[in-house]
């Protein structure tokens, strides 16, 4: 009997609404819809942009940034300071779509491909030592002086006089900080197709 390719990378699935925000993650396509599934999966037009044959080329890639999106929220976390202030509000669950486009560009933009490697031959969990390792490794690259994402986010939307965040659209917030940090002409999937 014949193995089905999916079965090497997924011991446990990719649901097609995480593979949807996955994508949006990974893709030029507006932030908003990582949070608009529904609407990816109703609308013709916009579903054969989200599944385009680019999109799905490179399955080791989807498993890959699948994982990152599934454990950014806690490397956000892993990664603000015990003692700030300023970040203790900070709600990662809130910006895991904008930390994970940010943190999949400067992977590729510094050729990390041996993060992809490591890291794309299964769908993780959330917690074990795959995952551990994963947030440890993001967690690097959120607080990097390099890639300084965390600064970047307080400098443009903490509001120092009601010591709050200010309301923010994440794609307006991914444009600021692509701008900042030169990611700006990163397209991943492009990347993903010469790099991998």
């Amino acid at each position: 009997m014949k193995k089905n390719i999916l079965t090497a990378y997924i011991k446990e699935p990719i649901d097609i609404e995480s593979l949807a925000k996955t994508i949006v993650c990974s893709s030029n396509i507006a932030l908003s819809y990582a949070t608009r599934q529904n609407l990816i999966l109703e609308t013709h037009t916009i579903y054969l942009k989200v599944f385009s044959n680019k999109h799905l080329e490179n399955l080791p890639y989807l498993v890959f940034a699948h994982n990152v999106r599934r454990v950014v929220e806690y490397a956000i976390k892993n990664a603000i300071p015990e003692n700030s202030q300023k970040y203790a509000t900070l709600k990662g669950i809130k910006y895991r779509d904008l930390f994970t486009r940010l943190i999949l560009k400067i992977i590729l933009k510094n050729k990390r491909t041996d993060l992809i490697e490591k890291y794309s031959s299964e769908v993780i969990s959330a917690q074990g030592t795959l995952a551990k390792n994963l947030k440890e490794e993001l967690r690097k690259i959120v607080r990097s002086l390099d890639t300084p994402i965390l600064r970047l986010i307080g400098e443009n939307y903490w509001d120092t006089e009601k010591l709050t965040w200010k309301k923010q659209d994440n794609q307006e917030l991914h444009n600021v900080i692509t701008t900042q940090l030169r990611l700006n002409n990163i397209d991943i999937f492009e990347r993903v197709a010469t790099d991998l």
